[in-house]
């Protein structure tokens, strides 16, 4: 079921209507990596509060958001937090992709921002590049700038994380 406007890309007021929802992602599909198309889009500019997540996510089994939508702005941040805290409560699994683009935020920023909402994710997908820039988590003797990557060691990557943030499942890409 698709529960955003086509005109607006948001959620639709009333969604009770909706029926069965499996699956709920929330953020933005914007085309331009380099945030081009994300400054200033509806996400962006996101009244926190406008939304009642409880009745969003009724009847859905997984809530996924990425790390580019907490990215754009401080109430689209805020705005996912309530998301995933809703999701939490009501017994949804919560995945995330970390999704780092240095071109939206600082990395500072981004660990600020995503700490606490790690706290609340029980599947993760990052690159190990990501985890590094974010949370300066890494393989030992990988570095992914220079080309030099041991896949092996990504295992490592993966139980840091999950050790960090009680993450029940992590892929690292």
């Amino acid at each position: 079921t698709k529960l955003y406007d086509d005109q607006t890309k948001m959620p639709p007021a009333n969604l009770t209507e909706v029926g069965k929802v499996d699956w709920v992602h929330w953020g933005t599909k914007a085309q331009q990596p380099d945030g081009r198309k994300r400054s200033g889009s509806a996400i962006s500019k996101v009244d926190p509060g406008a939304f009642d997540w409880d009745n969003i996510l009724r009847g859905a089994r997984w809530f996924h958001f990425t790390g580019i939508t907490p990215a754009l702005s401080d109430t689209a941040a805020a705005a996912t937090g309530d998301a995933a805290k809703a999701a939490k409560r009501l017994g949804l699994t919560v995945s995330c992709d970390l999704n780092f683009r240095s071109k939206l935020w600082s990395k500072a920023k981004a660990r600020e921002t995503m700490t606490p909402l790690m706290r609340l994710v029980d599947v993760l997908l990052a690159n190990e590049e990501d985890c590094d820039s974010v949370f300066g988590i890494s393989a030992e003797g990988t570095r992914v700038g220079s080309g030099e990557i041991d896949h092996a060691r990504y295992s490592e990557v993966a139980a840091r994380m999950q050790e960090q943030f009680g993450i029940q499942s992590i892929a690292i890409t």
